[in-house]
């Protein structure tokens, strides 16, 4: 996955504006979360671990066999809200 952010500003006392550009490469699988978690939830009947975390992605853990069941990809930066 390639992700790619533009931003632009003014140097002080400058017409010339300068471009940085920022390029974030990730794995096409990622088995964790890549920043800290916002919210876990622990359903003991199907014994699954949900977790929700600011790198915007929702997992979902199978927690007999330690393994990431599925994730999804939010729209919005972060992932917000308790247990």
């Amino acid at each position: 996955m390639l992700s790619m952010a533009t931003h632009h500003r003014n140097s002080a006392g400058q017409g010339k504006k300068k471009v940085q550009v920022s390029f974030v490469i990730r794995d096409e699988v990622e088995r964790h979360h890549r920043s800290g978690i916002n919210s876990l939830q622990f359903d003991p009947l199907i014994n699954r671990l949900y977790s929700a975390g600011r790198d915007s992605i929702i997992r979902i853990f199978n927690t007999k066999t330690n393994k990431v069941r599925t994730h999804y990809q939010t729209r919005k930066k972060g992932t917000h809200g308790g247990c």
